[in-house]
């Protein structure tokens, strides 16, 4: 399992095409913003979609409105912490 942490608003095809099924994406600092983009996220199968909860407060962001089949899980720096930890690798997507 990988770990994606997306600190850009806008997803981008290569994203898309790295993710595994059991590879979970993080939203955290202004990746806030991509989490919101139904038609973006629909691209990803991943196993999660998590976003940084602090950040996405800071942003003005809406956790619990996500508009796609797989749900946005909020999380806190403590299990970020435990993500990047638990995974094989960490890859940040700017």
């Amino acid at each position: 399992m990988n770990c994606h942490l997306v600190t850009t608003s806008s997803l981008n095809q290569r994203l898309a095409t790295s993710i595994n099924a059991n590879d979970i994406i993080i939203f955290i600092a202004d990746g806030c913003y991509a989490s919101v983009n139904a038609t973006a996220l629909s691209t990803l199968a991943c196993k999660e979609l998590l976003i940084l909860s602090d950040d996405a407060i800071a942003r003005g962001i809406n956790i619990g409105s996500s508009t796609t089949d797989t749900p946005i899980t909020a999380i806190q720096y403590a299990d970020l912490v435990n993500h990047t930890l638990n995974c094989e690798k960490v890859i940040t997507w700017k």
